[in-house]
């Protein structure tokens, strides 16, 4: 293929890229790097492709070429880096991200995933750290790595909006934590609010396994432990978990399943007599969440923090509205936002 070939090849597969149209895409940056395998920018560009499609072993590939051919770009070595965490090649992860943090500590996340790697490659299992003064400790386990970073790095995930909690919530509260994970929230809950109790709903067997070593670790007795299990929906019915490839405990989701092994209940069904904290983390099932507790927040009232897509942000509050919520603060994440929404008495 001619060099002015090759650029149009390039240039159509990077227009296909924006308007969203991957695998045509990719398949564009396969074809120039098969007539020049040193194009850098197609090698980077099919990395990416390739990380977002799952197929984590080839955007290896195509980032290790990208990071040979442009050597001082510490962007590069980042996404390099994370992707050989994401497969568990933790010692040749190591040097790459301390050269992208000591290059560029801007990079997002860069400082805490060069940490993670060296404490995996230390042989610790166990990431304790002090908040206010109190020791808190951590599981570290190999498939939960968006929230262990924090962990080994010395904080909470999502510290900002724990911290909104606490101003929010006064102690003794009883607190119903919907899709509890391993527990970072839920140990804060405890550390630092006061409860009276703490309700975790999980229904992913490893999480839960990881909650309780957590509930442990940190010698907590105020979590009520009787609807770890289940999920929580618009109705009741079977649900099956849908992990995704090389992902995170965190982005398990249920997905509808006459044969799934996990029940599924309306939050109204758990008769909550009380509830002043209810924080949802549902994966994109917030407003099937939502149809199935109207009667909870009806006699409950409770301050609501929930996890919600955000394109999704102004339709789940006009929503809320008609439960007579308010939206009173937001906080951004990647793709979703967190919704703190009061209610109007």
């Amino acid at each position: 293929m001619a060099e002015n070939s090759i650029q149009d090849a390039f240039t159509l597969a990077v227009a296909l890229h924006r308007q969203g149209r991957i695998a045509e895409a990719l398949r564009g940056y396969e074809q120039v790097l098969r007539e020049f395998p040193d194009h850098l920018a197609a090698s980077a560009n099919a990395a990416a492709l390739l990380q977002q499609a799952g197929r984590l072993p080839e955007a290896v590939s195509c980032y290790s070429r990208a990071v040979r051919l442009s050597p001082d770009n510490p962007r590069l070595k980042f996404s390099l880096g994370y992707l050989l965490l994401r497969l568990r090649r933790t010692a040749e992860a190591l040097p790459l991200l301390e050269a992208a943090a000591a290059a560029d500590p801007a990079i997002p996340l860069v400082a805490e995933l060069a940490a993670y790697a060296r404490f995996r490659l230390s042989g610790k299992a166990v990431a304790e750290f002090f908040h206010d003064g109190v020791p808190v400790r951590f599981r570290v386990a190999d498939h939960n790595l968006g929230l262990d970073i924090f962990h080994v790095s010395g904080s909470f995930f999502e510290a900002a909006e724990l911290e909104h909690c606490r101003a929010a919530v006064k102690p003794r509260a009883v607190i119903v934590d919907v899709g509890a994970n391993v527990g970072n929230h839920l140990v804060y809950f405890a550390h630092f609010m006061a409860p009276a109790r703490i309700f975790p709903v999980e229904p992913h067997p490893e999480s839960i396994r990881l909650l309780r070593e957590n509930i442990a670790l940190n010698r907590l007795a105020c979590v009520d432990e009787r609807h770890l299990g289940i999920g929580i929906g618009g109705e009741r019915g079977r649900l099956a978990i849908d992990m995704p490839a090389q992902g995170d405990l965190v982005l398990a989701r249920l997905t509808p399943s006459p044969a799934g092994n996990i029940e599924v209940y309306p939050l109204d069904d758990l008769d909550f007599e009380r509830i002043d904290l209810l924080k949802i983390d549902v994966e994109g099932m917030e407003f099937d969440v939502l149809r199935g507790m109207s009667g909870t927040l009806r006699r409950c009232r409770p301050v609501l923090m929930i996890e919600v897509r955000e394109a999704d942000v102004d339709r789940f509050v006009a929503a809320m509205g008609d439960h007579r919520y308010r939206l009173e603060r937001e906080f951004a994440g990647i793709g979703y936002k967190n919704l703190f929404l009061l209610p109007e008495h």
